[in-house]
């Protein structure tokens, strides 16, 4: 009976020493496959068949790798986003870097080229070089028409140099650069000029230059000239110098073309202003070129004056028609002179015969007087240059009028400012029955001036075309 319990025991004592065996062989086996699991990325799936918590334990496990998995896909995901994003940022940082600088450049080209002033134009340029780099002289050489100018700006103010031996002295830059076409950076110029020029580059002041850059001006149809930075430091510019140097070449080229194309327009306008002014009264020139057309208007009350040269037939006669045409032009010259003293508008001659009228485009209450004044003066000129000359000048008489009269003009071809109406017949009409060396004037006229000027009366003498009129002679 003791052997059968003692073998019971002994088999109860295997039997639990077997299960307690295999359950730690088994804890062994899921720690070592929870271990293998967290060595690598992603939480591993672990294949465990077994029955009660040790089963559950590693259904837990599992549960949790798919989360954690889970968890690391969208941490990876998120680390891929933060690496574009660091990517994007930076390349963002350099793109507004760039807008900046563009932008910066651009308004310092908007700067440049609004002003039409040559002065100004390269104020600014020195302005906007030395306030980026060091600079101790900035100069300009600009070609127009094949007429050169050159410009030096430092710290002296600004300089148009006239001084043609500086202008072709051999170690001026600018020219050479201009005549090559080509761009130069010289770090240390007092020795790499000899690949340029025969003598070392000097500033205005004949200080020798140790750093420049140099550009030409202009595009490869049009040059414009050449732009140079000096220093008389070494090692001072680079190539983020330079390229700052041509864009601001590019709009300095701009901006004197637009300049010296705006002076010749100018110029040229004030050329075509006052030949328009030579045939044109100015009121009448603004009226034409504002609406392309001068509308003829009624002045009530003007005086005209008429002349003409006596015998002017035979004066042709006994000079060559070289002579003639000269001294014609000689004497209306001189009254051009006279009656722009008295605010007379010319109207034109008319062969040997000229025409004018005061009172008119603008009113004048002294027309009458302002028109005989004029009158004694080219009465005594022509005295005076037939006593000079004899006959190689000639005698003249004048008649004057004062009445309404129609102005304007007519026509769009050679078209010239003119009066029309009875005042201006009549007018006519006193000069023809004037005298040699005399001022013959009509009734209207005279009751206008008789108690400022003397007159004497000549009676009622027959006119063409209009019978009988009173006239008087100035004394």
């Amino acid at each position: 009976m003791l052997l059968i319990l003692t073998i019971i025991a002994f088999a109860g004592l295997f039997i639990l020493l077997f299960f307690s065996y295999s359950y730690t062989r088994k804890v062994k086996e899921l720690e070592s496959k929870i271990r293998l699991a967290l060595e690598t990325d992603d939480l591993i799936k672990i294949a465990f068949e077994t029955d009660g918590k040790l089963n559950t334990l590693a259904q837990h496990f599992n549960d949790l790798g798919k989360r954690y998995a889970a968890i690391r896909h969208t941490l990876k995901e998120m680390e891929s986003i933060k690496h574009t994003a660091t990517q994007l940022g930076g390349q963002l940082e350099f793109y507004e870097s760039s807008i900046s600088q563009i932008t910066l450049l651009t308004d310092i080209g908007k700067d440049i080229t609004a002003s039409l002033d040559m002065e100004r134009i390269v104020k600014k340029i020195h302005y906007y070089i030395t306030s980026s780099m060091i600079v101790d002289e900035v100069q300009l050489l600009l070609q127009w028409d094949r007429q050169r100018w050159f410009f030096v700006a430092n710290q002296e103010g600004i300089r148009l140099i006239n001084d043609t031996t500086w202008q072709q002295q051999k170690s001026n830059i600018l020219n050479w650069v201009f005549t090559n076409q080509k761009e130069v950076l010289l770090q240390d110029a007092t020795g790499d000029y000899e690949q340029y020029l025969y003598e070392p580059v000097q500033l205005y002041n004949g200080e020798q230059a140790a750093s420049l850059i140099c550009i030409p001006l202009g595009s490869a149809q049009k040059h414009s000239g050449s732009l140079a930075v000096l220093s008389s430091r070494k090692q001072l510019y680079n190539n983020i110098h330079f390229d700052f140097i041509k864009s601001i070449g590019s709009y300095a080229a701009l901006a004197a073309d637009n300049a010296l194309l705006f002076g010749a327009l100018t110029d040229e306008k004030k050329k075509s202003d006052t030949l328009l002014l030579n045939i044109l009264p100015e009121e009448v020139a603004q009226e034409l070129k504002e609406n392309g057309n001068a509308v003829a208007r009624q002045f009530d009350e003007v005086t005209v004056l008429f002349t003409d040269f006596v015998d002017f037939t035979k004066a042709g006669e006994r000079m060559s028609p070289q002579q003639l045409v000269t001294e014609l032009h000689n004497c209306f010259k001189a009254f051009d002179e006279i009656i722009s003293k008295y605010n007379i508008e010319k109207i034109k001659t008319i062969g040997d015969a000229y025409l004018a009228v005061c009172g008119l485009p603008n009113a004048d209450t002294r027309h009458a007087d302002n028109i005989i004044k004029a009158a004694i003066e080219i009465r005594d000129f022509m005295a005076a240059r037939r006593k000079q000359m004899a006959e190689k000048t000639f005698e003249i008489r004048m008649g004057i009028h004062t009445g309404p009269v129609v102005a304007g003009i007519v026509g769009v071809k050679k078209f010239a400012y003119d009066i029309w109406g009875d005042t201006v017949n009549t007018a006519a009409r006193m000069e023809q029955s004037s005298e040699a060396g005399k001022i013959n004037i009509s009734e209207a006229t005279y009751e206008l001036v008789k108690d400022q000027l003397a007159c004497t009366y000549r009676g009622e003498i027959d006119a063409k075309n209009k019978g009988k009129m009173r006239m008087y002679f100035v004394s």
